[in-house]
């Protein structure tokens, strides 16, 4: 199948990477020295158990003239998707299956707006991931898509993307509610990427600090309120339980956000906090850290 990959950064890097290393035909956008490292070097996946390596692989600027698609993982930053997306309508394929691995809960209803496409599968990824350097990746845990329709069916597009990502060894989960799914990563990312940027600490360190720890439950408290004003009840005990994994398994990982302070990025905030506090003010729920978060983080981005 030909794929393209809407931003090849670390997220789309990793599983572009594992689509073009089980033979399909990947098409990876990038800019600047990232664009140009792929195009000469390939892309390279640091990992534990054996760095993965792929040669001679389709970069691109913009997709324009490189369809049609089949599948598209968008996984460009939030804040880039109008401009990631231009011109992409004419690439697709008319049973194209369209997935955003971005962060939040509102990405999809964008995409479906701006490409003119019927309601989107929906989807997330948990891995631990950062782009060290133009065309290398390193890979510090996870690896897994979470993807679903709306109203839980087990549709045959769904059934189709499910085989084709476990084909390429990729770990699929299918979860019985795809919104509880994305509202909750939701709850890990307004939190513990906005207090990795803003501290500059991992999440190792986050834990390891008390006062941290509780601002990261207070969020999440607070995503998990706004989320059942949204008809989207969380788990039994999924804060405690979210937290213990974290201990276990994600104590060095960087989240998104704090790769992008370092790289004097602009935060990937509106999407996270802002979406808490603006759903909170859509159902006056009241949302006082995720907005002193959000406003902090306003401020580091100038």
């Amino acid at each position: 199948m030909r794929v393209l990959i809407v931003g090849t950064g670390a997220v789309g890097g990793y599983f572009g990477a594992k689509l073009a290393r089980f033979g399909h035909d990947v098409v990876f956008t990038a800019r600047g020295e990232n664009l140009e490292a792929l195009r000469r070097r390939g892309l390279t996946i640091e990992q534990t158990d054996g760095n993965l390596h792929v040669d001679g692989i389709r970069a691109v600027e913009s997709p324009r003239g490189e369809g049609p698609f089949g599948l598209v993982l968008v996984c460009v930053k939030v804040q880039h998707t109008e401009t990631a997306l231009a011109g992409l309508s004419a690439e697709i394929q008319s049973h194209a299956l369209v997935l955003s691995l971005q962060n939040g809960v509102e990405s999809e209803e964008a995409i479906e707006r701006l490409l003119g496409l019927p309601e989107l599968l929906r989807g997330t990824a948990y891995v631990g991931v950062e782009l060290v350097s133009p065309g290398v990746i390193h890979h510090t845990s996870g690896g897994t898509i979470v993807v679903g329709e709306i109203d839980g069916r087990r549709s045959e597009r769904l059934e189709s993307l499910e085989r084709l990502l476990r084909d390429a060894a990729i770990d699929v989960i299918v979860p019985p509610d795809i919104r509880r799914a994305k509202w909750q990563k939701l709850a890990w990312n307004a939190s513990f990427n906005l207090v990795s940027a803003l501290s500059g600490a991992p999440i190792g360190g986050i834990l390891d600090s008390p006062e941290a720890r509780r601002v990261i439950e207070t969020v999440m408290a607070e995503v998990e309120a706004v989320a059942a004003a949204e008809s989207v009840p969380f788990e039994v005990e999924y804060i405690p339980r979210v937290l213990k994994l974290a201990e276990r398994l994600h104590r060095a990982v960087r989240p998104s956000t704090l790769q992008d302070r370092d790289k004097r990025k602009p935060l990937e905030h509106d999407a996270l906090t802002g979406a808490v506090v603006r759903f909170g003010e859509r159902h006056g729920i009241a949302t006082p850290m995720s907005r002193t978060l959000d406003r902090l983080a306003r401020l580091v981005s100038g």
